[in-house]
């Protein structure tokens, strides 16, 4: 009977642990159960982020593939930029070399230039002395003018004294023929009257 009793204690005992096991069991299975309706509440609402998350997602996607083709555009323009500051330090190069060519010219323009001003004075200086050989010629001129004027002046007294000199010359001849005639005639009478 003690036994008995004892097993019969030792039986209500798990009865009463068991009891309070399922009831502590139902407790846990209520919370898991509100666990279960929360966690579909945010199952939901991980749903509705992952949703979110996806939209976010594709718009991320098209931006950076709109992204990639301005990039291929940047680095197209790059090139071209490159290309074009080659273009522009080619000019700059040849536009330097024009400009040490047009340096150069103007350096030996300038050269010319005063190499022009100094025959330009040599010229004037020239010029000068021609004027005043020109005058010394025309005053030379002006003398010899005067000499040839007076040159035919005494050229034409000298013709006029010859003509007046030919008469005389012409008159005296006939007064010799004459004087010859009547001398001779002279004689012949002379020789005549002797004979």
């Amino acid at each position: 009977a003690q036994i008995l009793t004892n097993a019969f204690r030792t039986a209500l005992s798990v009865h009463a642990i068991e009891v309070n096991v399922l009831t502590q069991w139902d407790h846990t299975i209520a919370l898991a159960q509100q666990d279960i309706a929360e966690t579909g509440k945010h199952a939901q609402t991980l749903t509705n982020v992952l949703w979110t998350a996806m939209n976010v997602l594709a718009i991320e996607v098209n931006v950076l593939t709109q992204w990639d083709h301005t990039l291929a555009l940047a680095q197209r323009a790059i090139v071209e930029a490159e290309e074009h500051a080659q273009i522009l330090t080619n000019a700059h190069r040849t536009a330097m070399n024009v400009l040490a060519m047009e340096v150069n010219v103007l350096t030996q323009w300038d050269h010319t230039l005063a190499l022009a001003q100094r025959a330009i004075v040599e010229a004037e200086e020239h010029a000068q002395i021609l004027t005043n050989a020109h005058r010394t010629a025309m005053n030379v001129l002006a003398m010899e003018v005067n000499v040839l004027t007076q040159w035919d002046h005494t050229i034409a007294l000298a013709q006029q004294a010859i003509v007046e000199t030919g008469k005389r010359a012409q008159g005296l001849q006939k007064r010799n023929v004459l004087r010859s005639v009547k001398m001779g005639e002279r004689v012949l009478l002379q020789t005549a009257s002797r004979g």
